[in-house]
């Protein structure tokens, strides 16, 4: 396993230090926006497609969400709070601790992304789109 993390690392290494060309957006054809309508949004097979895609994507994630709760219910036993009425979720969105988790786990995720950001930015300039 440390073999790859070096190549890899030698690989990453090599990228930031030796010259690379561009190769994004180096096709100099231009779209037929009419001919792509055509192909895609007005044909009724494809918005089928879409709509099933949405809809199973959908119920699948239902299903997933009431086996996991109930697999949860199952591991959790008697401690599982099956009261989740209006009152429960309302004491939950006014606690004090949530609130100071939750600003918590902000600060830092946007800490982190601020970072990156940065980061790449200091990287070079962006690539010039055609």
């Amino acid at each position: 396993m440390v073999p790859v993390k070096v190549i890899g690392l030698i690989s990453v290494l090599a990228s930031m230090i030796l010259p690379t060309k561009n190769q994004l957006f180096v096709n100099t054809d231009k779209p037929d926006w009419e001919e792509m309508y055509n192909n895609h949004f007005a044909s009724p097979v494809i918005q089928w497609r879409s709509f099933f895609g949405i809809l199973v994507q959908w119920v699948a994630s239902f299903a997933a969400w009431v086996l996991l709760g109930a697999v949860w219910a199952q591991i959790r036993g008697d401690q599982y709070d099956y009261n989740l009425n209006t009152t429960v979720l309302f004491n939950y969105v006014m606690s004090d601790t949530k609130a100071t988790q939750t600003t918590i786990k902000t600060v830092a995720f946007a800490a982190l992304a601020i970072t990156i950001f940065q980061l790449l930015a200091s990287k070079g300039s962006p690539i010039p789109v055609p």
